[in-house]
């Protein structure tokens, strides 16, 4: 809960001390596969929700940063070895921060279409089984970095839909010899608060 307060003080420091900012909510998923190293696999997981802060810097005419920070919890896959199901589902609690750097094709910030790339790190806050309810905390690791790149479109002014792929870095899990890594997506619809209070 520290961590969201922070990210959320930063995000609205953006909007204080910057003349060219714009800040705001968004909603959104995320799906992802889990390729694990070894006898064993998962069919993934995904996040039904997403919900957070942004804030966004223009550097220029056509660039600026963007700074996710959002909570989400979904549900990893049963995971599997070659003898059967080795854990249930999981219900994960994540914590997630995205700093992107947005480049507007039509050289006008905050207008029309735009790409997005940037590094993610994400905190896993809770792991416990779906039915068992037993704690899978341990099971994985508490931080993970990846990379993200996509695209974007403001719609409407105050509106902006995001799609963008993410790979995960270091092993997702924490457990032996076992290593995995995630492949994913992330979609989501941003609020720019700043343009509607401002209008």
């Amino acid at each position: 809960m520290k961590t969201v307060v922070l990210a959320i003080i930063f995000v609205l420091s953006l909007a204080t001390f910057a003349q060219e900012t714009s800040y705001g909510v968004f909603l959104g998923s995320n799906f992802y596969r889990m390729p694990i190293t070894g006898d064993l696999d998962s069919h993934g997981g995904q996040v039904p929700f997403n919900i957070g802060v942004f804030g966004s810097l223009q550097l220029n005419e056509s660039s600026g940063l963007q700074l996710n920070a959002f909570y989400g919890k979904g549900t990893d896959g049963s995971f599997f070895s070659d003898n059967g199901i080795f854990i249930e589902k999981i219900n994960v609690s994540k914590f997630n921060a995205q700093l992107l750097y947005k480049y507007h094709v039509k050289k006008t910030y905050n207008q029309g279409f735009h790409l997005l790339a940037g590094p993610r790190l994400t905190f896993v806050t809770e792991a416990k089984g779906k039915r068992d309810h037993l704690d899978y905390a341990d099971f994985y690791n508490n931080i993970n970095l990846g990379i993200t790149a996509g695209f974007g479109f403001d719609v409407l002014k105050h509106f902006n839909i995001q799609a963008v792929l993410d790979y995960g870095l270091p092993s997702t899990i924490d457990f032996g010899e076992y290593k995995s890594s995630t492949i994913g997506a992330y979609f989501n619809l941003l609020i720019d608060v700043e343009s509607i209070i401002s209008k």
